[in-house]
C-alpha cells in the first residue's frame, strides 16, 4: 500500500462501525482493504441493487465523506434489529416502508458519528460531519451522486447475514492532513493495525444512542394499524404502577418505574444496567 496513513484511518473507522453494529446485533466486520483507484460507484458494485445509501460529508477544515450502503434485505433486517424484532421474520416480498428506511437512516447516522469520532481519535483533531442524506439506488448506473476523490476505502460488514459496506471518500488534501497527524503520534504511522481497544472504547462512549421507555406493548395486524385515525385509542395490559422497560436502540437496557418530577414524567432506574 502506498498510503498506509489512509489504511490506518480506514481500519479505525471500520472498527468503530463494527462496535455500533454489534450493539444492534450485527456481525463482525470484514475489512476489504484500500483501493486507490476506487470510487463510491466501484465500491457499491460489490452489493446487489436496489440499495439504500446514507452519506455524510465532513465539514470545517477537513474534507471528505462516508457512505453506508445496504441492500433491501439487509435494510429490513437492520430495521428489525433497531426496533427490537427478530430479523429472520421479516417479509422480503414487501416494499420497504418509511419506518424501515428511517430506522436504518438512524442506525447509519450513529455509524457515521462513530466513524468521525474514530477519525478524530487517530488524527488528534476534531472531525465534524454534516447532516446525513438518504438515497435509494435502483441500479449501479444511478450511483453517481457521490463526490469523486483520488482515494477511497471500503469495509464490508454483515448484518443478520446480509452484506453492507462503509465507503470512505478521501480527497488528496485530507491524505496530506493524515500524514502530518500520524507523523506526530508516538505510534509508527506505517503500522496498519487497528487502534487499541481502550482507545476504541473511549471513542464509543461518545457515540449517541436512542434511549426509549416502553410502557406497554400490543400486537395487531398492520392493516388495522394503518386504518386508525386521529383519536384512536389502543389499550395495553400494563397498569400505571407496573414496571417499564428502558431500551437503547431498541434493545433492553434496564427496568424502571414512572415517576413525576416537577410536574413532568420521568423514569427511575430499578436496577443497574446489565
Amino acid at each position: 500500500m502506498s498510503e498506509p496513513a489512509v489504511l490506518k484511518i480506514a481500519r479505525a473507522t471500520a472498527d468503530a462501525v463494527t462496535g455500533v453494529l454489534q450493539t444492534f446485533g450485527g456481525e463482525t466486520c470484514l475489512f476489504a482493504g484500500l483501493d486507490e483507484k476506487a470510487n463510491a460507484e466501484a465500491a457499491l458494485e460489490q452489493l446487489r441493487t436496489p440499495l439504500l445509501a446514507i452519506d455524510v460529508s465532513y465539514v470545517g477544515d477537513v474534507t471528505g465523506g462516508n457512505v453506508f450502503a445496504i441492500g433491501e434485505p439487509g435494510t429490513r433486517r437492520l430495521a428489525a434489529l433497531m426496533m427490537g424484532a427478530d430479523p429472520s421474520t421479516v417479509d422480503d416480498s414487501a416494499e420497504l416502508s418509511e419506518l424501515e428506511i428511517s430506522a436504518v437512516a438512524e442506525a447509519a447516522n450513529q455509524m457515521m458519528a462513530a466513524a468521525a469520532a474514530a477519525t478524530s481519535q487517530v488524527l488528534g483533531t476534531e472531525v465534524e460531519i454534516g447532516p446525513p442524506r438518504t438515497t435509494t439506488i435502483a441500479s449501479h448506473a444511478e450511483a453517481t451522486t457521490f463526490p469523486a476523490t483520488p482515494y477511497a476505502t471500503s469495509a464490508l460488514f454483515t448484518v443478520a447475514g446480509e452484506p453492507a459496506t462503509l465507503i470512505q471518500l478521501i480527497p488528496h488534501a485530507f491524505v496530506v492532513r493524515m500524514r502530518q497527524a500520524l507523523s506526530d503520534l508516538p505510534v509508527d504511522p506505517v503500522d496498519p493495525e487497528p487502534v487499541a481497544s481502550g482507545a476504541l472504547e473511549d471513542v464509543m462512549l461518545g457515540v449517541p444512542v436512542r434511549l426509549s421507555v416502553e410502557f406497554g406493548g400490543k400486537s395487531l395486524p398492520l392493516g388495522r394499524l394503518v386504518g386508525m385515525s386521529e383519536g384512536s385509542v389502543l389499550v395495553v395490559d400494563e397498569g400505571v404502577d407496573d414496571p417499564v422497560q428502558i431500551t437503547v436502540n431498541g434493545r433492553p437496557f434496564a427496568p424502571g418505574r414512572l415517576v413525576v418530577v416537577d410536574g413532568d414524567w420521568a423514569v427511575r432506574l430499578e436496577a443497574d444496567p446489565a
